[in-house]
């Protein structure tokens, strides 16, 4: 499964997550299966299991078994230990804020996630690797490029593009960008 499938499949999930949730905040069982949504085995396309993230747990010190954190992630245990948060957070490599019900936070953690999904893609990270040596002027012209190709032909399937303006991050230069719908 491609990054964009993955991330489509884990936007799925979570507007069906929402339309449960009656506060609007996510629970625990949820943040923790979008977190195993996105991060995955290193070279592997699938999530981890519950047994690997407990083993890998354990080797980063947290003593977690299996079967509790199976009841974590389908919302049985709803109150682990300060403890087990932080080794919840070490093994995502996400702050442990992040479970706590702090909107900035979760926003900013699914951008980083987003992120390294995109960058597990070779196309994408050799595009980025191969532009990081220009100058910044050739760099904003490439932005502009892609942010206009993404504008009249969306992202293949990956949502529904929709127009906004958005300033260059290279050179300041408005210009306009499609960006995905995501329910926000």
């Amino acid at each position: 499964m491609s990054g964009a499938q993955k991330l489509r499949r884990t936007e799925a999930l979570m507007a069906e997550q929402d339309g449960d949730s009656t506060s609007g905040e996510r629970t625990l069982a949820e943040k923790l299966n979008y977190l195993f949504s996105m991060v995955t085995p290193e070279n592997k396309e699938r999530e981890y299991s519950v047994r690997e993230a407990a083993a890998r747990m354990r080797e980063l010190g947290t003593d977690m078994s299996p079967s509790h954190l199976s009841e974590l992630r389908r919302g049985i245990k709803t109150n682990p230990t300060m403890r087990v948060l932080q080794g919840l957070a070490d093994f995502f490599q996400v702050p442990v804020t992040y479970f706590f019900n702090d909107g900035a936070v979760a926003d900013e953690v699914a951008a980083e996630l987003e992120l390294r999904v995109a960058m597990r893609d070779a196309a994408v990270r050799d595009v980025a690797f191969r532009i990081t040596g220009l100058p910044e002027q050739h760099r904003a012209a490439i932005y502009r490029l892609l942010t206009g190709v993404v504008h009249e032909y969306g992202d293949a399937g990956a949502g529904h593009a929709q127009s906004e303006h958005v300033e260059s991050p290279a050179d300041g230069t408005d210009t306009d960008q499609a960006t995905e719908r995501n329910g926000d």
